[in-house]
This record gives C-alpha cells, structure tokens and sequence, in this order.
C-alpha cells in the first residue's frame, strides 16, 4: 500500500499520469529536476515509491559494478547517475556497457553528483546475462 500511496505522491508533485506512453526518460528527468530543486522536501515525498512506475522502466547502460550488491548506470548522465542496489547479490560481474532496462524502490540520492539510489531484485532488471540476479 506504500508504494501506491508514494506512487500518487509522484504523481501529483510532478503533474503527470504513469499510464502507457509516458516516456520514462522523461519522468526520470523531472524526477532529477526536482530533487536538485527541492532536495529533501521532494524526497520526502518520494521515498519508498516504485519508480518509474508499474508496467514502466528506464533504460541505462552500466557504467560499473562496484560491488555484487551495487552498479552504476549511466541514465542520462555518463559517470553515473543511477546506483542499483541488489539483496540478494548479484551472482555474476557485470561488464561495463550492458543495456539495462530497470525499475526499483528510490532508497536515497545525492545531489552533486547526481545520483539516485534505487533498490532492486532480480525481476526488477532485464539485460543482465543469464543467471546474475536471483
């Protein structure tokens, strides 16, 4: 019931509808565009929400694997600026430049540099080989 009520949450401060054919780049774009305006008031309102949405996921490519728990992804930004994190661990390395296509749970941010931090299972990422995520 969390993840809706955040969900509408979304909604509402960001003044569009998750329905087919919002462009989740779009969405993550607002989403980044408001957490630097705003910071933490914003979060507030977004954190423990399923982000981008039921039935919807961004798109990156992965930049690196710190650790079997993390990566980094390159959305809309060449360093990085999506951290993926994963419990259970990943069970397999990464290589840098994978497509992923993802949706999690927003966990935390930063603002310079911009990073969101979302957390993951293993049916929340589609691009990883074989038998990486659980």
């Amino acid at each position: 019931m969390r993840l809706r009520l955040i969900g509408i949450a979304l909604v509402a401060t960001l003044g569009f509808a998750q329905r087919p054919g919002v462009d989740p780049a779009v969405i993550w774009g607002k989403v980044r565009h408001a957490l630097i305006a705003d910071g933490d008031s914003y979060f507030a309102q977004i954190k423990g929400g399923l982000a981008p949405g039921a039935g919807s996921r961004f798109s990156g490519i992965v930049v690196s694997q710190p650790s079997p728990n993390e990566l980094i992804v390159n959305v809309d930004d060449p360093e990085g600026d999506a951290a993926l994190m994963f419990l259970p661990a990943l069970n397999a390395a990464i290589a840098a430049g994978t497509p992923v296509h993802f949706q999690g749970v927003v966990q935390s941010y930063t603002k310079k540099p911009y990073r969101l931090t979302l957390a993951l299972d293993g049916g929340d990422i589609d691009g990883l080989p074989a038998g990486a995520a659980r």
